[in-house]
């Protein structure tokens, strides 16, 4: 009898829906000589720096503009327009600004992003405009809890009890080195882990530190794209909001807020992606089906929140809208949804000394040589609308 398709491919329509605000962002951050920030009206217009120049040509102020970009404190460019050097408060409207404006987005509460030197993270977009998720970010967090699944295995346990004894020995050496040659050690060990854990069972001769042995290659994730996106033309309103980064202990209460804003998407908002399995390549893990994968993801989530609950427990309350979703996703969210030392510790417990000493060692000011029932000792939040919420859940889910 031969073999179909469905013994080695399997495809499915899959969409994620965001639970609590994300941002999809990359390194390219914004200055604030990037957008106009109308603070009456609470909007951020992120600006086409070509339109932008040409608008300022048309109506005679570009010298002057680029008199004041010259000074050693520049006025952001809302705030130079509204001057009489500039064109004025009339002129900041849409329909006088047209092309110089790619995006208008809401920004909440009144956020000290003009000349301040602070920064705007955007979302990632197509060259339309719209917004999406890209497939690589999908696949990168299945992966972490694909390997999250395959570390806690009883079948692994040698394997992993001889990682975390090497982890622990590179850090109880940190005193003699610094923080970068122990990064660079933990990250060779977490490559070693992974080409074991990842490769592929053949009689083939394949080596264990080339792509061709990683059994992941059987897992492809397309770009997720906004469900009911914007009409050609609409370019202006997307889903996002400007946000405030803000730090949250257990105790106490106060939110430390931090100098740093997110283009963030808004809950709510759905985007749909194709997700294929190979199933000869993901035989030797045992993925037979999306169903599986699936399970995984919610497996590696529930332990997630079960550590993060256990170690800001007067914070619960923050975990309510959790409970809807199944993955964390994007920027800020922080070290434990991205590391897999704690998968490696005996005990979430056992790994906070040396994730203590890392951080401790990378980021000194931050005081995490302080931190005792969990670290980092601080979730990581944003203020949508009235609401203190954790950033980057999400649900995904087949069509």
């Amino acid at each position: 009898m031969q073999n179909g398709r469905n013994d080695f491919i399997e495809q499915k329509s899959m969409l994620i829906e965001v639970i609590t605000p994300i941002c999809m962002g990359n390194n390219n951050a914004l200055s604030y000589l990037d957008y106009l920030y109308d603070r009456d009206r609470k909007k951020v217009y992120m600006l086409n720096q070509h339109e932008w120049f040409n608008y300022l040509s048309r109506h005679s102020v570009l010298p002057r503009y680029i008199t004041n970009l010259e000074k050693n404190s520049p006025k952001a460019p809302y705030q130079w327009l509204t001057t009489k050097s500039g064109l004025g408060a009339n002129a900041i409207t849409l329909e006088k600004l047209g092309k110089a404006v790619k995006t208008e987005i809401e920004v909440f509460k009144n956020l000290q992003l003009d000349n301040s030197g602070a920064k705007i993270q955007p979302t990632v977009r197509l060259v339309a405009g719209n917004i999406y998720i890209p497939g690589s970010a999908i696949k990168g967090m299945l992966r972490t809890a694909i390997l999250f699944h395959l570390i806690r295995q009883k079948n692994n346990e040698k394997l992993r009890k001889e990682y975390w004894n090497k982890v622990v020995k590179e850090i109880h050496s940190i005193e003699n080195k610094k923080i970068d040659e122990i990064k660079a050690k933990l990250e060779e060990l977490d490559n070693e882990l992974e080409n074991y854990l990842l490769k592929i069972k053949t009689e083939k001769d394949f080596t264990d530190d080339t792509c061709s042995n990683d059994c992941l290659r059987g897992v492809r994730c397309g770009d997720a794209m906004l469900v009911d996106g914007m009409p050609n033309g609409k370019r202006r309103n997307v889903p996002t909001a400007i946000v405030k980064k803000i730090d949250i202990k257990d105790k106490p209460y106060k939110p430390n807020e931090i100098n740093v804003y997110f283009e963030t998407i808004r809950p709510g908002t759905k985007f749909q992606f194709t997700l294929t399995l190979e199933k000869p390549l993901l035989a030797n893990i045992g993925i037979s089906s999306v169903d599986d994968l699936m399970k995984i993801l919610e497996e590696y989530y529930q332990s997630l929140n079960k550590v993060l609950m256990e170690g800001f427990p007067n914070r619960h309350d923050l975990f309510t809208k959790m409970r809807k979703g199944n993955a964390y996703l994007g920027r800020n969210t922080g070290f434990l949804h991205k590391s897999l030392l704690w998968a490696l510790a005996d005990t979430p417990k056992d790994a906070v000394p040396v994730i203590r000493t890392i951080l401790h060692n990378e980021f000194e000011d931050h005081k995490h040589n302080m931190d005792k029932q969990i670290s980092p000792h601080m979730l990581k939040c944003v203020e949508f609308g009235k609401e203190l919420q954790l950033m980057g859940g999400v649900r995904i889910y087949r069509v």
